[in-house]
């Protein structure tokens, strides 16, 4: 089992496994093991020209026993990316952004991926929908769920039965949530997040929620099956 990597900053040009390259000098991305567990976690290196108010921690969750990491130079050996080979494909782990254009024209590329992912999910739900919920949370988890009018009715009994009024709308809780509730892998975002400037990653997050969720109205709400009572209810959780 492999507990740490040393990067390299700058190399040569190529795509390269991390634990091959050798002979190199200056700064590097050291990447280490949480004791035993599958979680590596680095500190996000500060580049020339950057002043960040504090240094950013990452981590890589589901890391292999074994793990093979990339790491992508460009044409002056200066590093792009690294990523994990996980079974038939490579994930994302730490991405050089070059200040806070590349960083948001990146994010709105990976966002709008996203937003037309959970659209096509919600596109094959072809019962009246009269609750489309999307909850999301500050550490990049977001979460889709689909209530029928019956769904509705049912949680309006259920808590008039235990709370003597009915459900309070605003929320999904009220409703649980069910085994098909559509939640993506948003990693690969939280990643790029983690690697932004300090100074507007808490303004990238937002962006990226709600390019996420515009993507999402564009694509599906003149689409779905929508009951008279229909309501979009996006909110934010702990």
């Amino acid at each position: 089992m492999q507990y740490n990597f040393s990067i390299p900053l700058k190399y040569k040009e190529g795509t390269f496994n991390v634990d091959e390259i050798t002979d190199f000098n200056g700064k590097t991305l050291d990447m280490k093991r949480i004791l035993d567990i599958d979680i590596f976690e680095y500190t996000v290196p500060v580049h020339d020209g950057e002043v960040r108010t504090y240094n950013e921690e990452a981590r890589i969750y589901n890391v292999p026993a074994n793990p093979v990491f990339t790491a992508t130079y460009d044409r002056d050996g200066v590093i792009k990316h690294i990523e994990l080979q996980r079974e038939n494909k490579k994930d994302l782990a730490y991405i050089n952004f070059h200040g806070y254009e590349h960083s948001k024209e990146t994010i709105y590329k990976y966002s709008c991926y996203l937003g037309d992912w959970i659209s096509e999910k919600i596109l094959e739900h072809t019962e009246k929908i009269e609750r489309l919920f999307i909850d999301y949370s500050g550490d990049v988890c977001f979460l889709v769920s689909i209530r029928t009018p019956e769904d509705v009715q049912k949680t309006i009994e259920r808590t008039i039965a235990e709370f003597g009024k009915p459900y309070d709308d605003s929320s999904a809780e009220y409703y649980g949530y069910p085994d098909d509730s559509i939640e993506p892998d948003c990693e690969t975002l939280r990643i790029m997040l983690d690697c932004t400037d300090t100074n507007f990653s808490g303004e990238l997050f937002y962006f990226a929620i709600n390019t996420i969720i515009e993507k999402i109205k564009e694509n599906v709400l003149d689409k779905i099956n929508k009951s008279d009572n229909f309501k979009l209810i996006v909110n934010e959780f702990d």
